[in-house]
């Protein structure tokens, strides 16, 4: 167990780190060659805030996705979790309320989170919808992750 959790954490911190040192890089440059700094940091901290919001969902996802023991079955299925729902957009949007947009999609909960710190105001409550779809899908997963765990402990004492 304390192996897989490794797993999962190590691979959402390599993530975390990469995307959002690579973010926050660019975000420093364009800040300092920026004319309108508030506007730069603004958008240097939505594109950290995605950063991190990718990664900590990423991260959980590709585990438990790619780690089916098939590997093609695994990319299959992590592909259809981040971009079936996206296609699927304009026939699921509204089936929510309206301004609810933000649900449809892994994709449209990320860009929604960097909405909502780029502009605040009224984009939070948005922003905190999607926090909240990024933390089912983030439970969805490790919940799956840590059933497949058990089902191999379960084979390996038989």
């Amino acid at each position: 167990m304390a192996y897989v959790r490794g797993r999962v954490w190590g691979l959402t911190a390599l993530i975390a780190l990469a995307v959002g040192a690579s973010s926050l890089g660019v975000g420093f440059a364009t800040i300092l060659d920026s004319k309108d700094r508030l506007a730069a940091t603004r958008e240097a901290l939505a594109a950290f805030a995605y950063a991190l919001a990718f990664a900590a969902t990423v991260g959980p996802l590709a585990m438990a996705a790619l780690g089916t023991g098939n590997r093609v079955v695994g990319y299959f299925s992590f592909l259809a979790v981040l971009a079936l729902p996206e296609l699927l957009a304009a026939w699921t949007g509204p089936l929510l309320p309206e301004g609810w947009h933000e649900l449809t999609s892994i994709p449209s909960a990320l860009a929604a989170v960097g909405a909502g710190v780029r502009s605040g105001g009224p984009s939070l409550i948005p922003m905190m919808r999607a926090l909240a779809g990024l933390a089912a899908v983030i439970a969805g997963s490790l919940a799956a992750v840590w059933a497949r765990l058990a089902q191999a402990e379960a084979g390996a004492q038989s």
